[in-house]
């Protein structure tokens, strides 16, 4: 293991970082978690690309899940640089042997469907390896810093922030276009992120033009979140409906409407199209019920996907409803009385229903009778 791990560090500029990856690897292989090897792996081999060990257990690990293009391919390049006309480095005669059958084996079946291949976020190592980018970063060594952020998004996908630094270190390696597609995917994961504003300073001319604006308006006061990011200001406060232009990548994108007062939230769909601005409105109204006895409310939409099904409403204060017609079924908590109402709601209207009965009840008039008279 020893010349291992100094081969690693005497051809290898992240020596200690692959070192690390590939014993994860191996401890996720021996665990037949072929899913997490596979990603780690992926990993290790941007950083060592011509690492053996690397090569060798990708290679087999595609194999192993039936990733026949993907082990095709590195079988084919580990025959060609380590095999053969190898004089130094190289692999053993047996291996070599291996790897033929296994490329005789993988061209003879054609029959390989193009599967997706196999991933699994592995966050620890991601941050590790971020970290490790972030002082190579600082020491202005930009190649490196590439390197082991491409590593970290192999990792962990997820890992929104490596977006905006491999943007700053293509853009410090004068490769102009490859910054401004990070930048632009880190503004469409992350529209509202604390750095958005800064990362759209960062564009170029060029890639400010597939930017689009989108204006956000509700019935009532809400909070919006445009993916799993929530709108806030400069000072990181909430923002509000109505918000008057918010500046996104063109592509579709989800908003939700995050309404409290009212109890409410509801997300949509809308697409942002470059150079246009385009409008979602939220129109909704508002229901409160105040009934001795108390009583559950049951609220189904008469048209729509969820036509005629009932959804329990819970006893808010206020609820509120998006526009339409709908079917109340209020139940007294001792099922002693059900009624059934229809009810049409509309933008910033209010229905209270304080009384079971849609009609006031009628006062009773007390009759008094007159005494008979007696007959004589």
């Amino acid at each position: 293991m020893l010349h291992v791990v100094l081969f690693f560090m005497i051809s290898n500029p992240y020596g200690e970082i692959t070192t690390k990856l590939v014993k994860e690897g191996d401890l996720a292989i021996k665990a037949r978690q072929n899913d997490r090897a596979t990603t780690i792996f992926e990993a290790a081999h941007i950083l060592a690309p011509k690492n053996k060990e690397v090569l060798d257990r990708l290679a087999n690990l595609y194999l192993t899940t039936g990733l026949n293009r993907q082990a095709l391919e590195l079988f084919t390049t580990m025959l060609k640089d380590y095999c053969g006309s190898c004089k130094a480095n190289c692999y053993s005669a047996a291996a070599c042997s291996d790897y033929k059958v296994n490329v005789l084996r993988i061209k003879r079946d054609a029959s390989e469907d193009d599967r997706v291949p196999l991933s699994k976020s592995t966050p620890k190592l991601a941050k590790m390896v971020f970290n490790k980018a972030l002082d190579f970063k600082k020491k202005r060594k930009w190649t490196s810093a590439r390197d082991l952020l491409q590593a970290s998004i192999k990792l962990n996908p997820d890992y929104v922030g490596v977006y905006r630094h491999l943007g700053e270190v293509y853009a410090k390696l004068k490769v102009p276009e490859q910054a401004d597609a990070f930048y632009l995917w880190y503004l469409k994961v992350r529209p509202a992120g604390a750095n958005s504003a800064k990362v759209r300073k960062l564009l170029s001319k060029k890639a400010r033009k597939q930017l689009g604006t989108l204006r956000l308006e509700a019935s009532h006061s809400c909070n919006v979140a445009i993916g799993s990011e929530l709108l806030t200001n400069a000072r990181g406060r909430p923002l509000k409906t109505p918000v008057k232009s918010v500046t996104l990548p063109t592509g579709r994108y989800a908003v939700g409407f995050i309404c409290q007062k009212q109890n409410l939230a509801r997300r949509f769909f809308v697409n942002v199209t470059r150079g246009k601005v385009s409008t979602l409105k939220f129109n909704f109204g508002t229901l409160s019920v105040s009934l001795k006895p108390w009583a559950r409310i049951l609220i189904a939409p008469k048209s729509g996907a969820r036509k005629g099904r009932y959804m329990d409403a819970g006893l808010f204060d206020v609820i509120g409803l998006p526009e339409g017609d709908y079917t109340l079924k209020l139940v007294a908590f001792d099922k002693s009385r059900t009624v059934m109402r229809d009810l049409t709601i509309r933008g910033k209207k209010h229905h209270k229903i304080t009384k079971w009965n849609n009609k006031s009840p009628k006062k009773i008039k007390k009759t008094v009778r007159k005494p008979r008279r007696r007959r004589r």
